[in-house]
């Protein structure tokens, strides 16, 4: 069988399991990388492979994704806390601060910086390599703007769609922060609104 090999964002092959073997062998292939057959299998920590057990020192027995896997977390945890720490500021502000102004900036700049940690993630793991069939996957770039255009959509997408790279899908964690983010953005905005509403009715005739 012939495989495919990835690392920093760089592929080879295909590669027959002799090739492979030696390239581990010689050092070029190393922990961190990831590999697939190449008839289509998704990707895999080479740890986790059929390789695993050529790696020094046993390095298959341990966990092969925990850098990328704590991004994942990251990038889980980045909208979850960004909401808390928008819900504690927004909350207090009077209507002379302009609570909807900063609530709109405040909302961007987590949106803009959950999309930059899914472009590093995406450039780590190796998004847009070639396929066995000639096509590529969309890249880093593709999936930031669309995770600062479709949030909603594209981060859960996205922490599933890293499971085909060799690391651990977050989609739970993901729709959790969908939704947090999402209904924070809401209930401040009514919050505000209300606000407006009460200082109308305090001048109203």
């Amino acid at each position: 069988m012939d495989w495919y090999v990835s690392r920093d964002g760089q592929t080879v092959g295909p590669m027959s399991e002799e090739a492979v073997r030696d390239s581990i062998n010689r050092g070029h292939v190393t922990v961190g990388a990831h590999v697939r057959d190449a008839e289509g299998g998704a990707w895999a920590p080479i740890e986790q492979s059929p390789f695993g057990s050529l790696l020094a020192g046993g390095s298959s027995k341990h966990a092969p994704n925990s850098g990328s896997d704590a991004m994942g977390q990251l990038i889980v945890l980045v909208p979850i806390l960004g909401a808390v720490l928008t819900w504690m500021r927004i909350s207090g502000m009077s209507l002379l601060e302009r609570p909807g102004a900063a609530l709109q900036f405040y909302s961007f700049a987590l949106v803009a910086l959950t999309a930059m940690l899914v472009f590093v993630d995406a450039s780590q793991l190796g998004f847009g390599a070639q396929r066995t069939d000639g096509k590529r996957d969309s890249g880093p770039v593709a999936w930031a703007f669309a995770t600062l255009l479709l949030f909603a959509v594209a981060l859960p997408w996205y922490l599933t769609k890293r499971a085909a790279y060799g690391a651990r899908r977050h989609l739970a964690g993901g729709l959790l922060a969908v939704v947090v983010a999402g209904l924070s953005f809401v209930m401040l905005s009514a919050h505000v609104e209300a606000q407006q509403d009460r200082v109308r009715s305090a001048f109203s005739p």
